[in-house]
């Protein structure tokens, strides 16, 4: 991921989740593999409508982390011609 942002000039928008939000998505990753796959007894646990809305949260400000990785990503090419 690192070598893909500073190749395509969005370095600073991965520093800026990784910093931010990176642990947040591992951690709701864990916890909606727990819901959708449980592996073990311990994994069925009683989930809240907080705990989706949190799990939801994480993934939407991800979702939003790869659309900015995204956005211009044919246009902003500095170091490459154009087609």
């Amino acid at each position: 991921m690192k070598q893909v942002c500073k190749t395509w000039e969005k370095s600073e928008t991965q520093k800026l989740y990784f910093e931010s939000k990176l642990e947040r998505l591992i951690s709701a990753k864990a916890e909606r593999d727990k819901i959708t796959h449980p592996k073990s007894s311990s994994d069925f646990q009683a989930i809240s409508i907080d705990d989706l809305k949190r799990v939801k949260l994480v993934f939407h400000e991800y979702d939003e982390f790869i659309n900015k990785l995204m956005n211009g990503f044919f246009l902003g090419m500095k170091n490459y011609p154009s087609v």
